[in-house]
């Protein structure tokens, strides 16, 4: 009997426990799912319950070399608003993962028009050159979506982020970002990143090089080119410099300028093209390096600079900005004329006196002008005649650009 009452108990209790944790499950993953579908989708919107497989603001994988990735405008159920058109992106976030410095990779966001009313993507902007975009339309009506293209082109490397702004008509929110991550890895290093002449006299020239290691071993240099203002100025060459043997193989590129580089400001960049194995596919592949070059050309009359920085500057501000051309050994001159040709903004002029106490061995010249109301570059050059033997004319550039920063 009292083995009878025991299983009995023992049976009740085990029913009891069962029903009680069945309790709990119901209660406690009822609670977790709400808690998941909660949001803020802002003024106007309802949110639809996000599903486990899609978490909203998902990252996508790009990783995969050669191939092209997408980032769909998503699965789940997009919140919903009234009174204006609404960009939704379920995945704004591309990730490449590691990504090798000569490859290209191309991925497509989704998106979509979760609005009421008429949406436009007004412009598709990334944030750095190495990133392009591709749209063909502009306007979507509500519920209607499409994919925007990007083809990313590594530069640098190391860990990257790079972002891409979409401008568009949304209500609330019209500047939306997607951002690029990848790990990018280098083909060939180059020291020094960039080649600076300085000073460099005229009818004397100068010569600079730049060493070339290569970080994958079946790379190869094979052609030099000198791009940019010092291309009609300069010549460049590879000489192998490796020793037999040696781990990683390396390179001398000497670049010279030519002696009848004129006075003035000058930038260019060299470019080294090679060819190397990719290690994964076995393809032959392209692989070019740029690095950037600038030199200051002056003779008999020196400038404190060579060149009118006029750096950044707000839409419709009036500015001016100075420099002194000194003649060595204060020996005395004239400057005939001082014109501005070539201008962005067209409305620059320049002035010139004499520095006071220099006897007519130094002059200041004032730029000046107004910016207008677009975001572009200041451009143009400034002409000026001399009496002084061989530079009876002097160029000084004029660089800038306007950003609207208020």
């Amino acid at each position: 009997m009292e083995l009878q009452m025991e299983s009995l108990f023992s049976r009740r209790l085990t029913t009891c426990i069962t029903i009680l944790t069945c309790a709990w499950f119901l209660v406690f993953s009822t609670g977790c799912r709400d808690e998941g579908a909660a949001g803020k989708p802002g003024p106007g919107a309802s949110s639809a319950p996000t599903t486990p497989e899609e978490p909203s603001g998902a990252t996508t994988r790009a990783n995969a070399p050669g191939t092209t990735g997408a980032a769909k405008a998503g699965t789940k159920s997009p919140p919903i608003r009234t009174g204006g058109a609404m960009l939704y992106m379920a995945e704004p976030r591309v990730d490449f993962g590691p990504i090798a410095d000569y490859e290209t990779r191309t991925v497509k966001v989704g998106f979509l028009n979760s609005g009421d009313q008429t949406l436009e993507i007004t412009r598709v902007q990334p944030t750095c050159g190495c990133t392009t975009t591709a749209l063909d339309q502009k306007l979507f009506a509500p519920g209607e979506g499409s994919e925007i293209e990007l083809t990313f082109k590594p530069k640098g490397s190391g860990s990257q982020t790079k972002l891409v702004k979409v401008h568009t008509n949304d209500s609330v929110n019209p500047v939306q970002t997607i951002t690029i991550k990848a790990n990018v890895s280098t083909t060939v290093s180059t020291t020094p990143k960039s080649l600076a002449f300085g000073t460099v006299i005229t009818g004397t020239g100068d010569m600079k090089s730049v060493i070339m290691t290569a970080e994958i071993p079946s790379y190869e240099p094979k052609t030099t080119k000198v791009l940019g203002q010092l291309r009609e100025y300069a010549t460049a060459r590879i000489v192998p410099i490796s020793t037999p043997g040696a781990r990683k193989k390396s390179w001398r590129v000497e670049v010279a300028l030519k002696p009848d580089i004129p006075w003035g400001w000058y930038t260019g960049s060299l470019q080294i093209v090679g060819n190397l194995t990719d290690p994964v596919s076995g393809e032959t592949r392209p692989k070019t390096t740029v690095v950037g070059m600038n030199a200051s050309i002056e003779g008999e009359i020196r400038g404190s600079d060579t060149i009118f920085r006029l750096m950044i500057l707000n839409t419709n501000k009036e500015f001016k900005k100075s420099l002194t051309l000194r003649r060595e050994g204060k020996i005395p001159f004239n400057i005939i004329s001082a014109e501005v040709e070539n201008a962005r903004p067209d409305n620059m002029v320049v002035a010139f006196t004499p520095v006071e106490g220099s006897k007519g061995s130094a002059y200041e010249l004032v730029l000046a002008g107004k910016t207008g109301n677009v975001n572009t570059s200041i451009m143009g050059q400034v002409r000026v005649r001399t009496d002084v033997p061989g530079e009876e004319e002097i160029v000084l550039r004029i660089a800038g650009s306007v950003r609207d920063r208020d």
